[in-house]
């Protein structure tokens, strides 16, 4: 099981990468969180409103249960001399949600997201946010009991359904797919497909969608069972789950089958498309020495896509063990953010941008001062200005983050 913490050097030339100077970026610290009331350990991805206010969450503090706190809801608003944090929900746990880890914003403002625990049941939540006037409101639109989903931790919408994925729960306890619709009483909550645990992997991490209404996603673990990765059997799959007449159908798109091979093992944080429909990504594992790769995922015409690896980690100065999601920007260069292992391959924000010769260039857009710290750049405004959270931050609580070209 993936668990919370968990979600939490010399120049080598490889076949598919080359590895640039940094880039020009100044990073600036936004916020630091304190921790208690004031939030503990951002970790779902920002959302930004019109008005350029950010929103995010924290697995921990918010003042709205004993003890550490189970998690909260922040708003980071622009002012004259910089940003204002303030918490806008605090979880309350059982039977409220607790330690939310997705957030998505609507046209109006509303606010909607999962919890890893809490509910009714205790297996999580889908929750949704309303402003009204100074204050919000709260609604739990559907309580997983087990069977349906557990440990949710991502969340989608295609403008009226929303999708998700639990990491734990279904059929056969291996994780699910979701879907939330609206009805006449609320929201139904439906299982698209439960992982088995065999060659179909387990533990989904997210999933996206195409314009015709096709999810996309990753498995961490099992697919291979001749494989073992770094948290036991199988080193996970690329799967899609394909619409037809009411019916979902899975499609197993690519299986890792190596821990120490070139491709990779157990992908982290889910995939995303570009414009042609190819799929990109990390791995925790494999690659050189077990520190990871970003690949890409081609269609063919029959059979398993065709991986290409656009980076394989050494586990120097360019870091390793990506973590969280990548992002394209409108140039088509992919940022995302790699964990670091030691103190002397700490955390960072990297780019990989297409070559015009072919092949992809990697560089570090901004390094942390201690490992295990960043994640990966959520939101791009129209300036190009990237902004993400740390796990820990100068006062070990958190951050949020501004990157400017």
């Amino acid at each position: 099981m993936k668990n919370i913490q968990r979600l939490l050097p010399a120049l080598v030339v490889l076949v598919f990468s080359l590895v640039a100077n940094a880039a020009s970026y100044k990073e600036t610290t936004l916020y630091n969180f304190r921790g208690q009331k004031d939030g503990n350990g951002p970790g779902a991805k920002l959302v930004a409103d019109a008005g350029g206010n950010l929103y995010g969450t924290t697995l921990f503090g918010g003042g709205g249960c004993s003890g550490k706190g189970c998690g909260a809801i922040f708003e980071l608003s622009p002012s004259g001399t910089g940003y204002t944090e303030k918490i806008i929900y605090g979880f309350k746990g059982t039977p409220d949600a607790e330690s939310p880890t997705s957030i998505l914003i609507d046209a109006s403002g509303n606010l909607y997201g999962t919890s890893f625990s809490g509910g009714s049941n205790g297996d999580g939540t889908v929750w949704e946010l309303s402003p009204s006037g100074s204050s919000w409101t709260e609604t739990i639109l559907h309580n997983f009991n087990g069977t349906d989903g557990g440990f949710a931790a991502s969340l989608i919408t295609d403008g009226t359904n929303f999708y998700g994925v639990a990491e734990e729960g279904g059929a056969a306890a291996n994780g699910a797919v979701f879907e939330l619709s609206p009805s006449s009483g609320g929201w139904t909550e439906s299982v698209l497909y439960s992982f088995t645990g065999g060659k179909d992997g387990a533990e989904p991490d997210a999933v996206t969608i195409d314009s015709a209404g096709n999810l996309y996603g990753a498995t961490f673990s099992q697919g291979d069972p001749s494989c073992t990765g770094l948290s036991g059997t199988g080193c996970g799959t690329i799967f899609s789950l394909q619409p037809s007449g009411g019916t979902w159908t899975l499609h197993l798109l690519f299986t890792f089958h190596g821990t120490h091979g070139p491709n990779g093992a157990e992908p982290f944080a889910g995939v995303v498309l570009d414009a042609a429909g190819n799929l990109y990504g990390g791995t925790r594992g494999g690659g050189i020495s077990q520190n990871g790769v970003v690949f890409k995922l081609t269609p063919t015409a029959v059979g398993e896509w065709k991986e290409t690896v656009l980076h394989r980690f050494t586990g120097g100065t360019d870091s390793s063990t990506p973590a969280g999601g990548l992002m394209f920007d409108a140039a088509g260069n992919l940022y995302g953010a790699s964990d670091g292992s030691i103190a002397s391959s700490p955390s960072n924000i990297f780019r990989l941008s297409p070559a015009a010769s072919g092949g992809w260039i990697y560089a570090i857009v901004s390094a942390f001062p201690t490992f295990s710290d960043c994640g990966g750049p959520s939101y791009i405004d129209a300036a190009g200005n990237l902004y993400g959270v740390t796990e820990l931050g100068s006062g070990g609580q958190g951050s949020i983050y501004e990157l400017t070209p």
